[in-house]
């Protein structure tokens, strides 16, 4: 598929869920980098139970990351907050 023929618009729910754990870290994890136009951009959703750790503290030196987190409770998302870290 061209990156023109990409649509703008696609339901995330027909990706599926990838787990992902190591040691005490994981997640569950949406990769919709393929399903974007943008080329120099990555785009992931992640999901957390309830007190774990995705990843140990990291930093990046070329790229920035931009977290849009939202508090669930029952899947009715109650709250929610964009960082730019």
């Amino acid at each position: 598929m061209t990156d023109t023929a990409k649509p703008f618009l696609i339901n995330v729910e027909d990706i599926p869920w990838e787990p992902f754990a190591r040691g005490r870290f994981g997640s569950e994890d949406r990769d919709l980098t393929q399903h974007v136009r943008a080329r120099k951009l990555d785009v992931t959703l992640t999901r957390l139970a309830p007190g774990q750790v995705s990843c140990p503290y990291h930093f990046h030196h070329a790229e920035d990351e931009l977290y849009e987190l939202q508090l669930a409770k029952h899947r009715d998302v109650n709250a929610f907050a964009i960082m730019h870290g």
